[in-house]
Order: structure tokens, then sequence, then C-alpha cells
């Protein structure tokens, strides 16, 4: 896997588009600490659109192991 599989951009006013490449990002997933089988991401403006249009970020929130408390 060479990617996190997904990409972000926003498209009009409070609309935010999530491009995913299924394999990659499934594969991503499989590897992320959960909780009762829920993975949480934290979703983010960029200060400055990357060159390539993206404007947000997405970055996984870890948990401790077998608890709720985030890393």
């Amino acid at each position: 896997m060479n990617k996190k599989g997904f990409y972000i951009s926003k498209q009009r006013k409070g609309e935010l588009i999530l491009n995913v490449f299924a394999e990659d990002f499934k594969q991503y997933l499989d590897e992320c600490s959960k909780v009762n089988g829920w993975v949480k991401f934290r979703i983010y403006e960029r200060e400055k659109p990357a060159t390539n249009g993206l404007t947000h970020n997405m970055e996984l929130i870890q948990y401790k192991e077998d608890s709720k408390e985030i890393v």
C-alpha cells in the first residue's frame, strides 16, 4: 500500500468530497486500532489548498489498547 487511499476536497460551501481508493483504504482500515469495531478520524482544513486542489486532511485518532481513551 503506497497511499492511505483517501483524498478530501471542497466542492461547494459546506460540502466535502471524500475520494477513496477502495483496496488501499480497506487495507489501511484493517490496520487501524478500533473500539467496538469503530475507527475515528479527525478531518481538518489545510491552511492552504495543495497544488492538486486538496483542501482537507484526515488523520486517525489512536486509542490506547483496550480503552476508549484517545492517545
